[in-house]
């Protein structure tokens, strides 16, 4: 599958992804209304699922997922992520600041538990960059 690319810009690459564990197969990512920015297998991994489906399935079940889910937050903490076990294939789904980040990774439990890990930092590191941006007019921001 190709890495198909949308208008909005990424709050993540796809090798960066990729770099967190051999085990993750794919990485999407789409925004918080669904759109697709970019859908990406890993070179020489063969898709479990038709062609485009991968694409249809990013830009509609994490947003159902991740809202149903969601309405827990008040009672408990903030959603960090839910994931699907599908046989030998995992989807963990996410919230990445404004967006939205599916990654399957084949069944493996350290993989699993590197990629928590690295969506725990990311997202720190996203509130930590938006608290150091200020908009200074229509669609112009600045470091503070």
């Amino acid at each position: 599958m190709t890495d198909l690319r949308r208008e909005e810009p990424s709050v993540v690459d796809a090798e960066e992804v990729f770099a967190i564990d051999e085990h993750v197969r794919w990485v999407g990512l789409a925004s918080a209304r669904g759109k697709l920015i970019f859908s990406r297998m890993r070179t020489g991994v063969k898709s479990a699922s038709p062609p485009g489906f991968d694409e249809e399935f990013l830009t509609l079940a994490p947003l159902t997922l991740l809202g149903v889910a969601e309405r827990f937050s008040p009672h408990l903490q903030e959603l960090e992520a839910v994931v699907s076990w599908y046989g030998r294939i995992g989807l963990i789904h996410s919230r990445l600041g404004s967006q939205v980040i599916v990654i399957s990774i084949d069944g493996n439990g350290e993989a699993l538990l590197k990629v928590k890990g690295w969506l725990e930092n990311k997202k720190a590191q996203l509130r930590k960059n938006s608290r150091n941006t200020k908009k200074t007019g229509p669609g112009i921001e600045a470091k503070r």
